[in-house]
C-alpha cells in the first residue's frame, strides 16, 4: 500500500514541472505546482516536519549544457548537490539537484523560479521535483 502512495507522489512531483500547468505567479500559492505536490505528500502520510531528500530535475540537449547548469545549481543554495547523468529516455542529459530539506512551500516555489531560469539560460527545461515519503 505504501508503495502505491509513493508512486503517486513521485508521479505528481514529476507532473509539477509540466508545461500545461498555469504559469507560476510571483507569489507562492497553495494551488501552484509545488503546493499541489506538498498536499499530496501530506495526504500520503509523509511527515512534513522532517527533512526530505528533494531531487530537482532539469533536462538539456547536451552534456555541456547540463554541466553548465550544474555549476549554477550548485551555487544556488548551500547543501544543493548537482549531478549530471544521461537521461533514462532519449538523448537528453539530466542535471539533478539534490537538496535535503524540510519541504516548505515558499522555499520550493522560490527554487522553482531559480531552476526555470537556469534551465532557460542553458537551453533546457525544468521538469519539477520528486521525493520519497518520510514517516
Amino acid at each position: 500500500m505504501w508503495f502505491a502512495r509513493l508512486a503517486l507522489v513521485l508521479v505528481a512531483a514529476l507532473l509539477a514541472g509540466c508545461p500545461d500547468k498555469p504559469a507560476a505567479t510571483t507569489a507562492a500559492s497553495p494551488w501552484d505546482e509545488d503546493g499541489t505536490v506538498l498536499n499530496q505528500l501530506a495526504q500520503a502520510g509523509s511527515n512534513m516536519e522532517e527533512a526530505h531528500v528533494i531531487q530537482f530535475l532539469l533536462y538539456f540537449p547536451t552534456e555541456a549544457q547540463a554541466s553548465a547548469a550544474a555549476k549554477s545549481v550548485g551555487e544556488l543554495s548551500a547543501g544543493i548537490l548537482p549531478e549530471v547523468h544521461p537521461a533514462k529516455d532519449g538523448d537528453d542529459w539530466l542535471c539533478l539537484g539534490i537538496l535535503p530539506m524540510v519541504p516548505e512551500h515558499a522555499e520550493l516555489a522560490a527554487l522553482r523560479v531559480e531552476f526555470k531560469t537556469i534551465a532557460t539560460a542553458n537551453s533546457g527545461k525544468y521538469d519539477g521535483w520528486q521525493t520519497s515519503l518520510v514517516e
